[in-house]
């Protein structure tokens, strides 16, 4: 094993898109999600966007130019025809060069790190031909390669299982919330008399600038997805901050919930490390009253599709050019409450779930250290 440049690899690949009658599958950048695609638009030629004009080939590896970002595909026998960006760089492998190997090389931290060293531009930084020439990697003979791959392969297989189970988990407990409550008639109450408290909070003065690196975190829109927190980009405040948001202070077991802007209605119970956390103006912390309904039954009805939908059409019923809900509206929401022990029958269920996806998720956080260990050897 030896480094080389990139470049003595691989060739940069595609041709510019000509004249074609009817239509073609498009893929933009924006339509790749790490190595899948999630969206195809048909164009054609005379309506096709302007990034829209690369040609791409069997075996070529293409990924997102845009610094940040890992976006990277092998071209196969399903998307050979296909039309993609001009935001993506297409790699060409040369003799004795595997197409998996150059991949996985593209989707490593080593590549990443030297893709946004040299990355460059005023507003939205990317690599150019002159920043992808400075990239090295690991040269090994075909042999090697093919080990490598074998092994990085079985390793993303395991990961693309144990994801799919947790869906499969999911999936059952949204099969159990339809079987207990769909298609029935309870009582229907407003949000606002079986909650102890609804509303949001602020951010504050100075917006990014004034958070700090440790502190009370403050949750904002970006860390609240369904049934799931994500703590990417976590804020803090320092004491100063906290206490001007002591109104919004989140208690265990509340439900945190947004109400504006492309992520509105996502909700999940927030996680109990973060108490005694603040929410911004964009997240209302929805606190139940147990006496009358279960955080978990009433979280679960928030997510479910129908719910949603009808939330969605309050948010964007005042004719506003941006989704939101107001304090009123929510409290004002309509919502069924079964009998109490249905609704903790099937927190008990959903507790035994979350137990079983916790075993996976950890067996998954195993598999994803080890891919990225021997990724690392490889190619650091």
């Amino acid at each position: 094993m030896y480094r080389v440049k990139l470049l003595d690899l691989v060739d940069i690949s595609g041709s510019s898109v000509s004249n074609f009658n009817g239509e073609r599958y498009y893929l933009s950048t924006g339509a790749l999600n790490q190595n899948k695609i999630e969206n195809l638009e048909k164009v054609t030629y005379l309506n096709k966007p302007s990034r829209a004009n690369l040609n791409v080939d069997l075996g070529e590896i293409i990924f997102a130019k845009m610094k940040n970002t890992d976006k990277c595909l092998v071209i196969d026998e399903k998307n050979k025809d296909l039309i993609v960006s001009t935001g993506f760089y297409s790699l060409r492998p040369q003799k004795n060069v595997l197409s998996k190997f150059i991949y996985y090389f593209c989707r490593s931290n080593v590549f990443h790190s030297q893709k946004d060293k040299y990355s460059t531009g005023a507003t939205m930084q990317g690599l150019t031909n002159p920043g992808l020439k400075k990239i090295y990697i690991n040269q090994y003979n075909m042999e090697t390669q093919q080990k490598i791959v074998e092994e990085l392969d079985l390793l993303n297989e395991i990961i693309e299982k144990q994801k799919k189970q947790l869906k499969e988990y999911d999936n059952l407990v949204k099969s159990q919330f339809i079987e207990m409550f769909g298609e029935k008639s309870f009582t229907l109450s407003k949000l606002k008399n079986i909650a102890r408290k609804i509303g949001s909070g602020s951010t504050p003065l100075g917006g990014n600038s004034a958070y700090k690196d440790k502190g009370i975190p403050l949750i904002r829109s970006m860390n609240v997805y369904d049934n799931y927190f994500k703590y990417n980009e976590l804020a803090f405040l320092n004491d100063n901050q906290a206490n001007k948001l002591n109104n919004v202070i989140v208690e265990k077991e509340d439900i945190i919930f947004n109400i504006t802007g492309a992520s509105i209605c996502r909700a999940c119970i927030v996680p109990i490390e973060l108490t005694p956390a603040r929410v911004n103006q964009h997240v209302s912390i929805i606190r139940a009253d147990k006496n009358k309904i279960n955080p978990c039954y009433l979280l679960h009805l928030l997510i479910n599709p129908k719910y949603k939908a009808e939330l969605y059409q309050e948010s964007i019923s005042s004719g506003a050019t941006r989704e939101a809900l107001t304090k009123k509206q929510l409290e004002n929401f309509e919502i069924p409450v079964p009998p109490l022990p249905l609704q903790n029958q099937f927190a008990e269920f959903v507790k035994h779930i979350d137990k079983l996806k916790f075993s996976v998720e950890e067996q998954l956080k195993e598999t994803q250290n080890l891919l990225n260990s021997r990724t690392q050897k490889y190619f650091g």
